[in-house]
């Protein structure tokens, strides 16, 4: 049904505009450089500092031995895989630092950045192993590869918080990372065709290299949403996230094969009457920019 699902598109459009504030501090200055620290908590409750000693120590025995080859890393990944994730890492790094990782953080961090290659579309390695290597869990070759599109968004979103928390300015300085910065926000958009007035157009796996292979179906996924295979992306300037099957009025229908007009109304009807309560202005006013980037309007 169209309105199933409609308050977790709100949760997450809330957490999406979440990270938006984030990134509008992005020329904010940085605090002062400060050495890293383990966080302690103490309490008069004698189970609650036990609670946290526990957390702790299970949080810690991911990182991995100072004698690792890589320099500082902590697991970040599947279980048993040796390896840390771009989303992953991206979702962890203020924890991290809390516990004394920062060297680990800005490690992980620079590999990822100076993984982007053109030979993979700009896209970084989903996934490095502890020997430094892309992970076998999900690396084939550069034609056949695991990626989720929002991966290099969230790394450059770490990069900035990173680099604010800590006041290491290596975050912004460092050939590595302002490579990154330059192709993530230039050749990464364009050549997976995520410009505004494309974004709701383009083939939902661009750039398929082989007509088949272990993930040639999976580089380049449009979203961290990856089971279904049936939904849009979002435009990037109204961060908006929308799946086709949140949005449907019948299992055949889809909410594209109306006319952008209709779908505020459409979608304002739905969750005023699921909800019992006023849609989600955020929600209405995004769709009102979706419809005014597409041109001509879809009959």
């Amino acid at each position: 049904m169209f309105c199933q699902g409609a308050d977790k598109v709100a949760k997450l459009l809330k957490r999406l505009l979440f990270t938006a504030t984030l990134f509008a501090g992005y020329m904010a200055e940085a605090q002062p450089a400060s050495h890293p620290t383990q966080v302690e908590f103490h309490s008069s409750d004698s189970s609650l500092d036990e609670i946290f000693q526990w957390a702790r120590g299970q949080a810690l025995a991911y990182v991995a031995p100072s004698s690792s080859s890589i320099g500082p890393w902590y697991e970040a990944a599947l279980p048993g895989r040796n390896a840390f994730c771009m989303r992953d890492v991206s979702h962890q790094t203020e924890g991290a630092a809390v516990l004394g990782l920062a060297a680990a953080n800005r490690n992980m961090l620079g590999r990822f950045a100076a993984s982007v290659d053109e030979k993979r579309d700009w896209a970084g390695y989903w996934e490095i192993d502890g020997e430094g290597r892309p992970s076998s869990a999900d690396y084939v070759s550069d034609a056949d590869f695991w990626f989720n599109l929002p991966a290099n968004f969230d790394v450059l979103d770490a990069i900035v918080r990173m680099w604010r928390w800590t006041g290491d300015d290596t975050y912004r300085d460092d050939s590595r990372f302002r490579e990154f910065f330059r192709r993530t926000v230039n050749d990464y958009v364009t050549r997976w065709q995520l410009q505004p007035e494309k974004i709701l157009h383009r083939p939902r796996i661009a750039n398929q290299r082989l007509e088949s292979g272990k993930f040639v179906h999976s580089r380049g996924i449009p979203s961290y949403s990856e089971g279904p295979k049936d939904f849009i992306f979002w435009r990037p300037s109204t961060v908006v996230f929308v799946p086709f099957r949140r949005l449907q009025l019948h299992p055949r229908t889809k909410l594209l094969q109306f006319p952008h007009s209709r779908w505020r109304t459409r979608y304002s009807s739905c969750l005023s009457a699921s909800l019992g309560r006023k849609a989600n202005s955020t929600i209405l006013a995004s769709f009102d920019r979706i419809r005014a980037a597409l041109s001509p309007e879809t009959p």
